[in-house]
């Protein structure tokens, strides 16, 4: 439980990986008990990948019942999800105020 104010990078990996966040309600975001929040933007001289407070590149990769913030607010791209590989994302809400998610090949 708890917000973790960092930026996290999945990399390219061979086994899958599974998180599990805490919830009080499965079924959505609304009852989840654990936040990662990042403040990049292009602004910092960054790509759009390099702001994503989550950037996942393992295949396989899922996620449950973690919100994602990129909190840097107006001015720049600012993504919360960059996503490069097959995975999947369940319970999860990800919030920004410009370009929230991009989804790369």
């Amino acid at each position: 439980q708890g917000s973790y104010a960092e930026q996290v990078l999945v990399p390219s990996r061979i086994a899958q990986l599974t998180i599990y966040g805490y919830s009080t309600d499965t079924s959505g975001y609304a009852g989840n008990k654990v936040t990662i929040t990042a403040n990049k933007s292009q602004k910092d001289g960054l790509n759009n990948d390099e702001t994503g407070t989550l950037r996942v590149k393992a295949n396989n990769f899922k996620l449950y019942n973690v919100n994602v913030a990129n909190t840097y607010g107006k001015g720049s791209q600012a993504i919360a999800l960059s996503a490069y590989a097959d995975s999947g994302y369940y319970g999860c809400a990800f919030t920004g105020f410009q370009d929230t998610l991009l989804s790369n090949t």
